[in-house]
């Protein structure tokens, strides 16, 4: 299977665990609360899956740190993103679908990047 065909399985994969995890602590949290915990599990399960899986390197101390700056920079920004769809009237129900959605191939492309570098 293609890079990007096991890149996009693991993120659907990471996607639905995360989101019914948010949909979840929703109900006790509130949006900023809830996406904050449910990337600190969504940045494990991408770490081994693309380290691994996708892009079929070893885990290293030195790749894993390097993915790790990386996935909290990136989680920053969809927060951000996250925090702008649901201000403008998106629902904070599917405001991350729309995050994600959003940023599959930069996130990609990036990720690819890092993990390769990381891995030299």
């Amino acid at each position: 299977m293609k890079i990007i065909g096991k890149f996009f399985l693991i993120g659907i994969f990471n996607f639905i665990f995360t989101y019914f995890l948010y949909l979840l602590l929703l109900l006790n949290f509130n949006y900023a609360y809830s996406y904050t915990i449910t990337l600190l599990v969504s940045l494990f399960i991408m770490l081994l899956g693309n380290i691994i899986q996708v892009f079929n390197k070893r885990i290293t101390l030195i790749n894993s740190f390097f993915y790790l700056i990386y996935y909290v920079g990136y989680s920053v920004f969809c927060f951000y993103i996250l925090k702008l769809f649901i201000e403008y009237g998106v629902n904070k129900n599917l405001a991350p679908l729309a995050v994600q959605s959003l940023l599959f191939y930069p996130n990609f492309i990036v990720s690819k990047l890092v993990i390769n570098y990381a891995s030299e």
